[in-house]
């Protein structure tokens, strides 16, 4: 059991740690670590992360649809099979943690590994017996859930969006809410991908470019991408506090104070 407080302050610290190390994923496995290191059922919390990524990942294709359809200035076929081709690679790695058939499907691929792997690889093979159980377990979760699952996930995709726009209207970029319903889920992407440190240049890159698709100049985008950048920065410090007030970097400097 795992209380939402210490969720919040988890993503909070890693959100601090993301401004050091590339891409959000690397950011999550930081939440992991806190949640996982005074508690069993480490690969079940893993697990968990995966799947609430894939979550927000999967409900970001319909707003990236949207703004598409409702934004002729982005409309090309290029576009259109990329976004086709990522909703299915979504869909295909999302089904095994939401439905129990292509859960059962992939934890009996799971197993089907473990008997590659000798005997003198018991770990591995627990490993992946621990991985098909978790995929089961969170298939087996109830309806409502899952629903709230993919419900806040949609609210957070809708207010990164409104966020977005709010910015570029300080800017004075002059675009309309719903192309940004397709440079929202760009940033999402971009910021997940272990490229730079802190998303800093890719972050202003995607911005530059999905928002010069719609007619945005370099400037006003930069500036809009900045004003993002330092709300990051903002929220980053929040976690840095809770991350001294923890104890953490007390706790590392113990064993050299030791040894001196």
């Amino acid at each position: 059991y795992v209380r939402s407080v210490e969720v919040f302050r988890s993503q909070l610290i890693a959100t601090f740690y993301t401004m050091f190390v590339p891409g959000d994923l690397v950011g999550g496995g930081v939440t992991w670590y806190l949640l996982a290191k005074s508690r069993e059922g480490g690969a079940m919390i893993a697990m968990i992360l995966v799947y609430l990524r894939l979550v927000f990942l999967a409900t970001a294709v319909p707003f990236a649809i949207a703004g598409m359809l409702l934004e002729s200035r982005i409309q090309s076929p290029l576009l259109s099979g990329v976004l086709a081709l990522a909703a299915i690679a979504t869909a295909i790695a999302i089904a095994p943690l939401v439905f129990r058939r292509p859960a059962a499907l992939a934890a009996r691929l799971v197993n089907a590994l473990c008997g590659i792997f000798a005997a003198g690889a018991a770990r591995v093979r627990a490993a992946l017996k621990t991985v098909a159980g978790c995929i089961e377990t969170c298939a087996a979760a109830s309806s409502g859930a899952t629903a709230s699952a993919f419900g806040y996930s949609m609210a957070l995709h809708a207010l990164g969006a409104a966020g977005l726009w709010l910015v570029a209207e300080a800017a004075h970029a002059g675009v309309p809410f719903h192309a940004f319903l397709w440079v929202w889920p760009l940033m999402v992407v971009v910021h997940m991908l272990p490229i730079s440190f802190g998303s800093w240049g890719v972050r202003e890159a995607s911005m530059i470019i999905g928002l010069g698709l719609v007619g945005v100049g370099v400037e006003q985008a930069l500036a809009a991408s900045l004003t993002v950048a330092a709300g990051q920065v903002a929220v980053a410090l929040i976690g840095m506090v809770l991350w001294l007030a923890t104890g953490a970097p007390r706790a590392a400097a113990e064993p050299a104070t030791q040894q001196s």
